[in-house]
């Protein structure tokens, strides 16, 4: 496989945040913008080209997170990614929240198995179990879904050894948590953009399903 050059975005929380890799070497700008991504997204991606000495046309990867996050900052993200790819023809993949959330809690725990979870509304949750396997590919994609909190604290003390949580959830229940379960840590971490770049590179890598420009699959989900 030819040397990647990859860039991703992320526009689904108050962080807009992007990311560059260049021969290795990662470029990283965030901020907080609330509703604002518009305006500061498309300046961090010049602003990391300049830095990495490189044009739009030297990338060779797009990634971006496709939610569940904000409704509109799930739609500006992809519309970006889309008019880039179109442009330039670069093949795009987009990376689950939960799967992204599962990278940042690794990279900053260590711990393998994170359960990663959002509120959606009410006490639905939107949720699943990671897994990090050989070569740092996660396994549990396939089992996200919604469900009531109720029905998860009863589920995961039967989960064996050491378990990560975390996701926004851990705002409005994290009392409830520390006391009902054994976890590691409870923690709420944020996506970022360059916790997504690796993810792609792994799907490309153990997969083989890098998109193209038409097939996009947002996460949409209500009251985010």
């Amino acid at each position: 496989m030819p040397l990647i050059n990859a860039l991703s975005i992320d526009t689904t929380t108050k962080i807009c945040s992007v990311s560059l890799l260049k021969k290795g070497i990662y470029f990283n700008k965030s901020c907080v913008s609330l509703n604002k991504h518009t305006k500061y997204v498309l300046k961090i991606i010049d602003q990391l080209l300049i830095e990495a000495e490189i044009t739009i046309n030297d990338i060779n990867l797009l990634a971006y997170n496709r939610g569940p996050g904000a409704f509109t900052g799930i739609r500006l993200g992809i519309n970006i990614i889309q008019s880039i790819a179109l442009v330039a023809n670069i093949p795009k993949i987009g990376i689950s929240t939960l799967m992204i959330l599962a990278q940042r809690a690794w990279k900053n725990t260590g711990c393998s198995k994170i359960l990663t979870a959002i509120n959606v509304k009410n006490n639905d949750i939107y949720w699943t179990k990671y897994t990090r396997k050989k070569h740092g590919v996660w396994f549990g994609e396939k089992n996200e879904k919604i469900t009531k909190f109720e029905k998860i604290i009863n589920l995961l003390p039967k989960l064996k050894n050491s378990w990560i949580f975390t996701g926004n959830i851990c705002e409005k229940f994290e009392n409830h948590i520390r006391k009902k379960l054994r976890f590691i840590s409870v923690n709420n971490f944020l996506p970022h953009a360059k916790d997504i770049i690796p993810l792609a590179i792994k799907k490309i890598n153990f997969r083989k399903n890098a998109t193209e420009v038409e097939k996009i699959h947002p996460i949409y989900l209500n009251n985010i």
